[in-house]
């Protein structure tokens, strides 16, 4: 990567963090991580055919691993030890070679993990919590994992959403609320796509239907944004109300100091508050 840089340039922080052993030592170690802990556990996430409740296991297995390989850093270093046992799906690429073989910088390496792997420990035992023993969602009943055979194990979905919009404004500056839903709609539904297998009279059909709501459409918009805008106004109201006793609290508190001052006076001395 050094002579790459060399060769072709870039930006003169990333040549010289490069030449740090440090850094690249803590490069090493989030590939470790990423290698080792974070794709086995996304891998995992994605699968379609495990429920969410059965990533309690899972999760379980994580944050005893993490512990385990915080005492272990070598074995984990070294990519003998898994995470999820057969279950773990780890792409053995060239990638994956060079980060379990030794190099010069394992030392540093081995100092960043120490810090590092009790971290995520922590995070993911705080994070999993209602799915680790004693969780609420430890042992879940046949009628809620019916209830929940839909419930996404991750939000990639929502991310696309926000990432959407986010585009969808930087070439709309001015698009209004609505209109970005219907956008936002219309893409992520693949309406498009749905459209293209109908006949031209069914289009036609679907179409019309479509801009007779357009009405409605926008009733009920105004509607909910009402709504909103009354929801958050009695947040507010709330808020200031609960600010405005705490302010009379605080102040009938310092009254009552103050004439508890005026009348009994102060104590200059530890003898003379003992003598009181």
């Amino acid at each position: 990567m050094t002579d790459f840089l060399k060769d072709h340039g870039s930006n003169p922080w990333v040549l010289f963090y490069l030449k740090v052993d440090f850094f690249v030592a803590g490069c090493k170690a989030l590939g470790l991580v990423c290698k080792l802990i974070t794709t086995p556990l996304w891998n995992l996430i994605e699968k379609k055919n495990i429920h969410i409740f059965d990533m309690n296991d899972y999760y379980l297995k994580l944050t005893t691993f993490l512990e385990d390989a915080a005492n272990n850093v070598d074995n984990f270093m070294s990519g003998n030890l898994l995470p999820f046992g057969d279950d773990t799906n780890i792409k053995r690429d060239k990638i994956y070679e060079e980060l379990v073989c030794a190099s010069e910088h394992d030392a540093d390496t081995s100092t960043i993990l120490h810090v590092v792997l009790p971290a995520i420990a922590k995070l993911t035992k705080a994070h999993f919590k209602d799915h680790l023993p004693g969780g609420i969602y430890e042992n879940p009943d046949t009628q809620k994992r019916k209830e929940t055979m839909s419930v996404a194990k991750h939000n990639k979905f929502s991310e696309s959403v926000f990432a959407y919009l986010d585009s969808l404004m930087r070439h709309k500056p001015h698009i209004k609320t609505l209109s970005a839903e219907a956008y936002i709609m219309f893409a992520m539904n693949r309406t498009s796509k749905w459209l293209e297998e109908k006949d031209d009279e069914t289009v036609r059909t679907e179409l019309k239907d479509a801009y007779k709501n357009v009405e409605a459409t926008r009733k009920k918009f105004k509607e909910r944004k009402e709504k909103i805008v009354r929801r958050k106004r009695e947040i507010l109201q709330e808020k200031l109300r609960k600010a405005e006793l705490d302010r009379q609290k605080k102040e009938e508190e310092s009254l009552k100091q103050t004439n508890d001052i005026l009348y009994w006076g102060l104590w200059q001395t530890e003898i003379k508050w003992m003598l009181f």
